[in-house]
């Protein structure tokens, strides 16, 4: 989940590395609908159509339909990481495992919000170092290794 605002080379090289070591089959690219930490960014109708253009390149990236990603963000714009995981296992058979990438400031957003996954979740977050940035460390973070 991102805004992608626009999508660039950095985040294609981030997703090529995360792809090759991480063995994942396919990779979906989340652009928020409504970014709410960035009130300036580009309507999600454009951000998307990047997004679907860019995709074209990187046959292992997988799109939500717009309608789909809008409908989810409308129902729960606090927090749809719920419904988007729900989502996406209803494309993929029981038992699969998701791995969250997002840059070191991402994860720190996740740790304050008490967003982090728990024991026995499918979900497991892989964090990209960005520069500028230390990653948050708490007791809950720790457990994640």
């Amino acid at each position: 989940m991102g805004t992608f605002d626009p999508p660039h080379l950095g985040h294609q090289a981030l997703l090529e590395l995360a792809y090759g070591q991480l063995r994942l089959k396919q990779i979906y690219l989340l652009p928020n609908y409504r970014p709410g930490h960035k009130p300036e960014a580009t309507p999600f109708a454009l951000r998307y159509n990047m997004v679907s253009a860019w995709q074209k390149d990187l046959p292992f990236i997988a799109l939500p339909p717009a309608r789909t990603l809008q409908n989810i963000w409308q129902a729960d714009a606090q927090d749809p990481m719920g419904s988007l995981l729900h989502w996406i296992a209803s494309q993929h058979a029981e038992n699969t495992r998701y791995f969250q990438l997002m840059g070191t400031d991402s994860f720190n957003k996740l740790v304050a919000y008490q967003k982090l996954p728990k024991a026995g979740d499918s979900r497991h977050v892989v964090v990209i170092d960005r520069p500028g940035y230390q990653t948050v460390s708490t007791t809950q973070t720790e457990q994640l290794t």
